[in-house]
């Protein structure tokens, strides 16, 4: 009796522990057309398209905080930089950003600093096409950069 009670106690335990971890990452898909997606962000929201230039983890760990190093092609919402600075929490639900892919970036401003958190819009640029169009003309571009040999 008293292993019974000692598996099932251990089995119990062991799904209290894992099932969320397992569970805890999936996110519901909005299905909602592109616009009405769109015009629910928080006016709080970055809205910016680019490049994932530098990806550095504070500690070295999968699961830790991170900051991304992203340059900016074009924005709708809250940028007027070439490059922004992405904050993650961390955790195992975090936005992987790969260096070199683009991005649609859709993160929140808090304190100062972009965020980026699970389950955001965040999306490699080549499966953003609806989101891009449902947004129109991007309100900021950055000025090309200058060959300094011409003047």
């Amino acid at each position: 009796m008293r292993r019974l009670l000692a598996s099932t106690m251990s089995i119990a335990i062991t799904a209290i522990v894992l099932v969320p971890s397992v569970l805890g990452c999936e996110c519901v898909e909005d299905k909602r057309p592109a616009k009405e997606r769109i015009k629910a962000l928080l006016p709080s929201s970055v809205i910016a398209s680019g490049r994932a230039i530098k990806v550095e983890r504070r500690a070295g760990r999968p699961y830790d905080p991170y900051t991304t190093t992203f340059a900016v092609s074009r924005a709708w919402r809250n940028v007027n930089t070439p490059t922004l600075l992405l904050f993650s929490n961390g955790g195992q639900c975090q936005t992987g950003f790969q260096e070199g892919t683009e991005y649609l970036l859709i993160g929140h401003l808090e304190a100062g600093r972009v965020q980026v958190r699970q389950c955001s819009e965040t999306l490699p640029l080549n499966e953003a096409g609806p989101l891009v169009k449902a947004l129109g003309a991007p309100r900021y571009v950055p000025a090309p950069k200058q060959d300094p040999s011409i003047k």
